[in-house]
């Protein structure tokens, strides 16, 4: 995505305006020495060692709390004239990002932070008739409902598989199990 960014809206182009390696350790080295290193969520022991002026979390809300806790703290660059976040996806539930950004739209002056709300019927990319079908699927969970519509954070307290599961309805004992 972000080298479409570089070439659609930047006119840069890898191997011209920027170098862009994307074997081993990915990451875009601009002319000015500045370094895009590109680092996966999903290995959280590997974000050590790293002073950074800039991190950009695409589905934060699917973040662990050890991953969140690492991006965030390594914004810390000595020589950076600014230090930013960039955290954009659908809330999901109560999580260390809802910890950070769950404030009223617009700016959070303690936090130094702006929040953006955007709904999915405003995603003007979604092909015809997918906001409906999505509303179809959520209906059983008014707060993954508003969640994924409306842009805000909710508590998830119904399970995904069973979400209407009762334990004196649906936990049988002293069963015979007939393979």
């Amino acid at each position: 995505t972000l080298v479409d960014v570089l070439r659609t809206h930047y006119k840069l182009e890898a191997g011209t305006d920027y170098d862009l390696n994307i074997s081993g350790h990915p990451k875009i080295t601009l002319p000015t020495g500045h370094i895009i290193r590109f680092k996966t969520a999903s290995r959280p022991h590997g974000l050590v060692a790293e002073n950074i002026s800039h991190v950009w979390c695409t589905e934060p809300g699917l973040y662990t709390d050890a991953v969140f806790e690492r991006l965030t703290g390594r914004v810390r660059e000595p020589g950076a004239t600014v230090h930013q976040r960039l955290f954009e996806g659908t809330p999901e539930g109560m999580t260390a990002w809802e910890r950070l950004a769950n404030f009223p739209e617009g700016v959070d002056a303690q936090g130094n932070a702006r929040r953006l709300i955007v709904e999915t019927a405003d995603n003007w990319r979604l092909p015809s008739g997918f906001l409906p079908k999505l509303e179809a699927s959520l209906s059983h969970d008014p707060a993954k409902l508003v969640s994924y519509t409306k842009g805000l954070f909710m508590p998830f307290v119904k399970g995904t598989a069973y979400w209407d599961f009762r334990e004196s309805r649906d936990v049988v004992f002293n069963s015979v199990i007939d393979p």
